[in-house]
């Protein structure tokens, strides 16, 4: 999360098999980004297939992508193998 602080360039990003459990740092970052009128965020392509973030991690990212749905410019999001339930699946 830190290296996205200051780089707003990234197009895609592959977090694969990281362990990640918790999206907050994250998503925090991706806020701020997005956030800041002079930053232009154009992260379009974010993989986070095969990290066990469960439905809470789901639930977090389903918020960040209803709340920027008009600014973002993700149009690819991998979450194979996240341990994601229906509960998850369905926000």
């Amino acid at each position: 999360a830190q290296a996205l602080q200051n780089n707003n360039q990234i197009v895609s990003l592959s977090l694969l098999d990281n362990h990640i459990t918790d999206l907050r740092p994250l998503l925090e970052v991706l806020q701020q980004q997005r956030n800041n009128s002079s930053c232009h965020q154009k992260l379009r392509t974010l993989n986070l297939s095969r990290n066990p973030l469960g439905n809470q991690g789901a639930h977090g990212l389903a918020h960040y992508i209803k709340s920027s749905s008009r600014t973002s410019r993700l149009q690819i999001l991998l979450l194979q193998d996240c341990d994601i339930g229906v509960a998850g699946a369905r926000c």
